[in-house]
Formats: C-alpha cells, structure tokens, sequence
C-alpha cells in the first residue's frame, strides 16, 4: 500500500492504474477499469452535479483508493458517497461546499439503526480524504468519525441461525452434493476441470473470485514451460515454484502473497487426493508484505480499539473475589493470570483444561 504524502498536489495524473488492471485516464466522466476480476464503471457526472466544488478533491481520494484497494472497495466508497452528497444537498437545498458533523449527525439520525452501517463504511473514506489535508470534511465532522460509535452491518446471522435460503449447506445437503458430483463425473457429464474446482469449493469454501484471481493461470504456464503440457498430475514443488514467481511478477505485494495462500491450497488439495505423480510438501515463497507505517493517531485509535474498556478490567478483580462456582473460579483465575503474565489464551487452557471439557477434543479444535 502506498504511503500518504501530505499535502497532496491538488492535480489530477494523466493516468490511474488500478491495483490490478488497466490505467485509465482519471479526468474522464465515466471512470471504467478491471480489477481483474470484475469490471467496474463509476459515473463522476453524478458526483459533479451534486458538489461540483468538490468533485476535484474527491477525484483525488478515489484515485488512491483505486491505486491502492479492490474495486470493489472503491465502488462501495463511491456510492456510499453519492447517497450522502445526494441527503445534503436535498437537506441544504444548494451544492455540498463541506460536509459538517451536522450533516453526519442528520444523515446517520435518517438512516436508521438497521442501514447505520452505511455511514460506518464510509468513515474510513471521509478520515482519509481529512487526512491527505483537502478541503471537503470539516474538523467537527472528523472528531464526530472518532468519538461516536456507528453500528456496522450485521455479519454472520445466516451462518448462525443456518438460513435455509442464503445460510450454509446442513452436513445431509453436503454430503448429497459429493455424491450427485462424483456420479456426474464418473457418467462423464462434468469436465475435470469443473469436478475438481467444485471440490475446490466444497472442501475450502473460497469465493469464486479468489479463484478468479489466477487469472494469469500461473501453474498452467508454468507447466507448459516445463512440460510443453497443461496436464495436472506432472505438477511439482519446481512447477509451484515457477507459478509463485509468475504470481509476483504480475501482481501487487499485498495481492500476490494472498494468491500464494491459494497455491498452497491447491497444492495440498492435489497431495491429499493423490492427484500428482511427484508428492508435494509446498509452501508459498511469496513473503507477507511488510506494513512499516504503524505510527500515528489512527494506528493509536485501532490499537485502542482493541484493548478492554477502564470498566471491564476495574471488573476482573470482583469478578475473581465473587466467583464460588468451580468454572468460575477457574475462568476469572485465568484472566487474573492473564492479566499479570499476558498469554495465549488457548495455551491455558490446553495445560489446564477446564472440568468436563475433552482434552483431546479441544486439541482437535485448535488444529
């Protein structure tokens, strides 16, 4: 991720090229690009005709997002932002000049608790845009950003109340799938190559487009160069190897260290099933990108975030003295404990493993 050199030159660059894909000129009206995946197409026009005092300064935030996110995460900024832009202007009856923490306040008042969440993901554009020193977000509408708590979108509710509709598959479904899909593949009505990247789905549960991003088809030329054959079961630890430099050399640090996690997948995939000639013990040579800048308010206030409230660690110490039934004790003497020595948690608990719960089961789950 590129660093923030403040204060921006207040000038748009000839040309954007996004995190992965093809540049585009950033003055056009339409802004269309690929993040190779998905094609995306943002119409800057809307934006000119509700701030068009503005519309400058938010060209220049968007480029950096674009330059440095998915497009994905640059579409939602983007409208999320109109939905704003659209609420003031309608409130102010006149062009957005700047946005005010009363505008925030009256925004997030009429959206509701349940949509609350749409302010909160376009917090981080609005702090950013403050941040490059732009004119467009007044200093009240960013100390409202960090002291008030806005509710994010819900997460995880299919998967908990196991939805019938969008929630995951129940084991029966699962195991009805395996079978529907070998018996296809043994009647030949599926190809191979969707037999395997279904079980890829089934036994991962990765998103098409983390598959998607192999665009470059890396183990494919990577095989053809030293096999002059696409064929899956000559793939080894060289032709992971090859597809892991072709990975970096077409693709973001960031980008390319997560495809790399996709690799190993594949080729555990490939080992357990036997699918290849050679056996294959491979781990990804990409190395994680390392983030230096982890100094400054916003990095305190994330760490802040993180850390217990004044309230609940004043709790702990009642807590333990009140505490008389067995896991109790327990569970308030490992946060005293944790409290002086800090640990793993899961280390505690697997040296001292509470009563009634499965040694070798809680192992079984922390693999």
């Amino acid at each position: 991720m590129q660093p923030l050199h403040l204060p921006l030159v207040l000038q748009l660059p000839k040309s954007v090229k996004p995190l992965n894909g093809l540049s585009f000129n950033p003055s056009n009206e339409t802004w269309s690009f690929n993040d190779g995946v998905t094609n995306y197409s943002l119409n800057i026009k809307k934006i000119s005709e509700l701030t068009p005092a503005l519309v400058e300064n938010i060209r220049l935030v968007l480029i950096w997002y674009v330059e440095n996110t998915s497009g994905g995460q640059v579409e939602s900024h983007y409208w999320q932002l109109v939905k704003l832009l659209t609420f003031i202007r309608e409130s102010h009856r006149y062009p957005v000049t700047t946005i005010t923490s009363a505008d925030l306040i009256n925004y997030k008042d009429s959206l509701g608790l349940d949509k609350e969440w749409h302010l909160g993901s376009l917090a981080s554009f609005l702090k950013k845009w403050h941040k490059f020193q732009l004119p467009g977000v007044a200093e009240d509408a960013l100390r409202f950003l960090n002291e008030v708590k806005i509710k994010g979108i819900e997460k995880g509710k299919a998967v908990r109340t196991m939805d019938p509709n969008i929630g995951p598959f129940s084991d029966v479904e699962v195991e009805a799938i395996r079978g529907a899909l070998n018996d296809s593949y043994v009647n030949r009505n599926i190809s191979k190559r969707d037999f395997l990247l279904t079980w890829l789905f089934l036994l991962l549960g990765q998103r098409a487009r983390q598959y998607a991003l192999l665009k470059v088809r890396a183990i494919e030329l990577a095989l053809r160069e030293a096999n002059s054959t696409n064929n899956p079961v000559l793939i080894d630890g060289a032709t992971l190897n090859r597809a892991a430099q072709i990975i970096s050399e077409n693709f973001a640090e960031s980008t390319a260290y997560r495809i790399g996690g996709q690799l190993e997948m594949i080729s555990t995939f490939l080992d357990d099933h036997h699918l290849t000639s050679a056996i294959l013990t491979w781990r990804s040579p990409i190395k994680r990108p390392i983030d230096t800048v982890r100094v400054g308010k916003e990095f305190d206030l994330r760490r802040a975030e993180k850390l217990p409230s004044e309230a609940a660690l004043d709790a702990l110490p009642k807590i333990f003295n009140l505490a008389t039934d067995p896991k109790d004790v327990i569970y308030s003497s490992i946060g005293a404990i944790l409290c002086s020595a800090p640990d793993r948690i899961d280390k505690d608990f697997l040296d001292n493993p509470l009563p009634g719960v499965d040694r070798e089961q809680t192992n079984k789950n922390n693999k």
